[in-house]
């Protein structure tokens, strides 16, 4: 897939090492629940959204959403390393700081 945001986009890696991108992490989520079932899950990754192409590990990073049509397939998640980080985003309330586990 064509990444047409940088800031929103994901990688999910196989088992058998095959790459296969998202622009966005609610794409991911969706492709995710799949692959897991069927057990061809390798690692999840998302990008920093305050340092594009840099790519975080879904388990570890922090999610805020920004809002519906804030992001290129709509729902607006994006992801940053802590939730320190989310902070710098305008997230005024620390419980509305997801991790990879809420979104699932």
């Amino acid at each position: 897939m064509q990444i047409s945001d940088p800031r929103f986009g994901a990688e999910l890696l196989t088992r058998h090492g095959r790459a296969v991108k998202f622009d966005s992490i609610e794409c991911l989520v969706a492709f995710y629940k799949q692959a897991v079932g069927a057990n061809d899950v390798g690692s999840v990754w998302v990008s920093d959204f305050q340092h594009p192409g840099t790519l975080i590990e879904a388990t570890h990073a922090a999610f805020v959403d920004l809002g519906a049509g804030r992001a290129p397939m709509g729902r607006g998640w994006a992801a940053v390393p802590t939730a320190d980080d989310a902070i710098k985003l305008g997230v005024s309330d620390p419980r509305a700081v997801r991790h990879w586990g809420d979104l699932l």
